[in-house]
């Protein structure tokens, strides 16, 4: 860690109030997030506060970021916005989020935080560890907290203090993401003069922000209204095998009215109907034996492995994809195009495996809504010999 800027963190151990720059976007202040707006611009991504947060017009290009808010977040709310594949940031650690972080199975929690090693010696700023290594932590190994709460979760924690205190949280709900933070301040311009900081705010814009996307930041206290739409707005349209069989009965339905009047169609489009059903409800459930999640370092859910839906498993696996590829290369890749990913990779790989895995990744990188059971065990198989490969040049 960079120890010349510890004088200057030692102005951090008064935890912000709400007054002056605190937090705020456009302050160059210790308190102020200057230094992560620069980071969003940087990624492409247009950050801008709000006061009213009106979630039936979000869409899903934006990315609602809570810091230090000081008006209770609704954990209803939230929950609807990530199952339909929204993203959102919680950064809080007095109290405004805890409905929210409980529909996230987390709880907000306050005490010493005993043997746990401080920066400089400042028993005010703990250091976190990182305990998994994701898509946002890779090459960040620690983190600095500044007077912090903590959390216990369900979920496995990204950095943590010790075990049962987390300070970083990231998971999935439904089709969405998200990340909790138990300390606002690791995002304020004072705290990001320590390199892991920085590196770890930089992570967080591109993990929850692509190029052209905007971050919506809420932060104090701002009013909320409306709910989030089960469908968003901008998403590129996925064809369901549900939806779309729904359609075929439509379609159906229509051509049975026509035809009322026969009793033999009416009997074969009866049988159609019935058959396609159960079609499609033998093809809604994984292969057995093949898609077992044993490729991930994700904790098992407690239903099993079988128990996830394929479109889940496909996001996962693609995850765990760019997750082992990134930590071969030292950086994060999720934003390279293919083309840039086989460059990098043909002096790891060699040319074959930096094919192999451009191809693979060409096909995971944005995973349809549904996959059948034939196109995810060939994603599958894939991937377990790009895993192979890896381990076998010592990448893995």
């Amino acid at each position: 860690m960079k120890r010349a800027v510890a004088v200057a963190v030692l102005f951090v151990c008064a935890r912000a109030s709400a007054a002056g720059g605190d937090y705020r976007l456009d302050s160059r202040e210790w308190n102020g997030l200057g230094r992560l707006a620069d980071e969003a611009t940087a990624a492409g991504c247009t950050i801008t506060p709000t006061e009213s947060l009106d979630w039936s017009t979000l869409e899903a290009r934006d990315v609602v970021w809570f810091v230090y808010p000081r008006t209770a977040v609704d954990g209803g709310n939230l929950r609807r916005w990530l199952e339909a594949g929204g993203r959102a940031v919680l950064a809080d650690d007095f109290g405004a989020s805890d409905a929210a972080l409980a529909a996230l199975e987390i709880r907000r929690l306050r005490g010493e935080l005993g043997n746990v090693d401080r920066y400089d010696g400042n028993a005010a700023l703990p250091i976190a560890r990182q305990t998994l290594s994701t898509e946002l932590s890779v090459g960040i190994a620690d983190l600095v907290a500044n007077h912090p709460a903590f959390f216990s979760a369900a979920t496995p924690p990204t950095y943590a203090f010790s075990p049962g205190a987390a300070l970083v949280v990231e998971g999935r709900l439904g089709k969405g993401y998200f990340v909790a933070i138990a300390d606002p301040s690791v995002l304020i311009n004072n705290m990001l003069d320590i390199d892991e900081n920085l590196a770890f705010a930089r992570a967080l814009v591109r993990r929850t922000c692509k190029p052209g996307e905007r971050i919506r930041l809420v932060t104090q206290s701002f009013v909320a209204r409306g709910e989030p739409s089960s469908e968003l707005l901008g998403a590129t349209a996925t064809d369901s095998a549900f939806s779309g069989f729904n359609r075929m009965l439509e379609k159906i339905d229509d051509e049975a009215h026509a035809a009322a009047t026969d009793g033999r169609t009416l009997a074969a489009l009866a049988m159609l109907m019935a058959v396609a059903a159960l079609i499609l409800f033998g093809r809604s459930w994984p292969a057995r034996g093949r898609i077992d999640g044993h490729w991930t370092r994700a904790a098992a859910p407690e239903t099993g492995w079988r128990a996830w839906g394929r479109d889940t498993t496909a996001t996962y696996l693609r995850d765990e994809v760019a997750l082992r590829l990134s930590e071969a290369l030292g950086a994060p890749m999720t934003d390279w195009p293919p083309a840039e990913l086989r460059t990098r990779l043909g002096r790891k790989l060699g040319p074959e495996g930096a094919e192999a895995a451009a191809s693979l990744w060409s096909r995971l990188r944005h995973p349809p809504g549904w996959l059948g059971r034939r196109q995810l065990a060939r994603l599958h198989d894939s991937a377990l010999a790009l895993f192979d490969l890896l381990r076998e040049r010592g990448q893995g």
